[in-house]
């Protein structure tokens, strides 16, 4: 995995730190502690690395850096074609730099304040991140919140909706039912009413023929007697 902006601009102070120590005590380094360019820093580091945050953090770590190391790096650009080794030429800087005044110490002292600015500005980095997860992370949680509000109310209105189709469909049931019983009540009395009538009309009809014969034999009777 590639290095972040932090580690990677700490590399160089770091490297730097660790050859001139090398140097001194005729230390080998190996060639994987070896990328003090930024050149070699970038092949290390990866595409991951953000141009931008690697940029500021060098800046972090370069002004921690004072005399002794302008002065350092100075000695060390211009021996570059001069002294090949990379340890005689440290050798060769660092004894410029003694001859004018200024100490390993105080060399040293510059790169150790860069890596620790550099450490801070880690932690900084990290706390502001930290606080963006738990930003995330609580809307995040937010979201789930309001979408298990959103569906248990619209579970619970399907629900309801649902009771209200099946007491609208039991109502038509019965609505149904409670016709179709007063229609054959109806249909029934209809029925019991035209048979009634019917035997009205014809008891009737009786009682009219019986009186209407009577009538004609009285009728019949007085001519006889007349």
């Amino acid at each position: 995995m590639s290095d972040d902006p932090v580690r990677a601009a700490q590399r160089a102070p770091a490297a730097l730190f660790r050859k001139i120590r090398g140097a001194l005590f005729e230390v080998e380094q190996p060639n994987a502690h070896e990328p003090a360019t930024a050149a070699m820093l970038a092949q290390q580091s990866g595409s991951d690395v953000d141009p931008a945050a690697l940029a500021t953090l060098r800046d972090v770590a370069r002004r921690e850096l004072g005399a002794a190391y302008a002065e350092f790096e100075l000695q060390s650009t211009a021996l570059v074609d001069v002294v090949q080794d990379e340890s005689a030429r440290l050798h060769v800087a660092l004894r410029v730099l003694a001859g004018r005044g200024l100490s390993l110490e105080s060399l040293l002292a510059e790169l150790e304040a860069g890596l620790h600015a550099l450490e801070l500005a880690r932690r900084s980095w990290e706390e502001k991140v930290s606080a963006r997860r738990a930003e995330h992370e609580l809307e995040r949680a937010e979201l789930d919140a309001a979408h298990q509000r959103a569906t248990s109310d619209a579970a619970s209105e399907i629900e309801r909706l649902k009771a209200c189709i099946g007491q609208a469909e039991q109502a038509l049931a019965q609505a149904d039912r409670e016709r179709s019983e007063r229609a054959a009540a109806v249909e029934s009395a209809a029925a019991e009413l035209t048979a009634r009538d019917a035997g009205f009309r014809a008891a009737e009809g009786v009682v009219r023929a019986e009186r209407s014969a009577l009538i004609e034999k009285l009728r019949a009777s007085t001519k006889e007697s007349s």
